[in-house]
């Protein structure tokens, strides 16, 4: 039963057209923790843990988007999606024993990268364009100019938090401990170790 069930989920995942999403929308949230009304699911989504994944009304998640919540408590909210949240094309959240909370009408831009030990949030209306990386050293790190002076937190889990109405350029990277403040405008290639007051830019 387990194994039929992988293969018909696959199927489902990799349907193409108007059937396919609708298939999606209908089936999906079968599969997990609670889901609301209207979300929309691309193609070829994986979703590990998902009785640990929660998805709040008028989402989007993108094709190829993984959300893992399979080293979360069973059962709890590990990852958790506000209604109106949306998640781009190719982007990761996985948990590694922590909890990803993405607030109501917050957007996740494509092949971003987020990484929970601790608690990675992000408030309402927050915009992270493309290739973000949240909780995890980027690759080709040494290209990237930082935000602010201090230590490397890489290895000493602190919780991250992106605070509503921010803005997050293409590349920026949040190293855990990393806070933004609220309606802060961070720009592309920047990296954040320590905290950005409000309405920086």
């Amino acid at each position: 039963r387990r194994l039929m069930g992988k293969v018909f989920f696959r199927v489902l995942s990799w349907c193409p057209g108007a059937l396919g999403l609708f298939l999606r929308q209908r089936l999906f949230p079968l599969y997990l923790g609670s889901c609301g009304k209207k979300v929309l699911f691309g193609r070829f989504v994986r979703l590990h843990g998902a009785r640990s994944i929660h998805i709040g009304d008028h989402s989007v998640i993108g094709d190829h988007v993984l959300l893992d919540a399979r080293r979360g408590r069973t059962g709890s909210p590990v990852i958790s999606l506000g209604a109106g949240a949306f998640v781009g094309t190719g982007s990761r959240l996985r948990s590694k024993g922590g909890k990803i909370s993405i607030g109501a009408g917050s957007s996740v831009g494509s092949y971003c990268r987020i990484v929970a030990k601790g608690s990675v949030m992000l408030e309402g209306d927050v915009l992270l364009a493309a290739f973000c990386v949240l909780g995890a050293a980027p690759s080709g790190r040494s290209a990237v100019q930082p935000a602010t002076r201090g230590t490397d937190r890489r290895d000493n889990w602190e919780d991250i938090v992106i605070g509503t109405g921010s803005w997050l350029g293409v590349r920026s990277v949040v190293f855990p401990g990393g806070r933004v403040g609220r309606g802060t405008v961070v720009g592309a290639h920047t990296l954040v170790r320590d905290r950005l007051p409000e309405g920086a830019d």
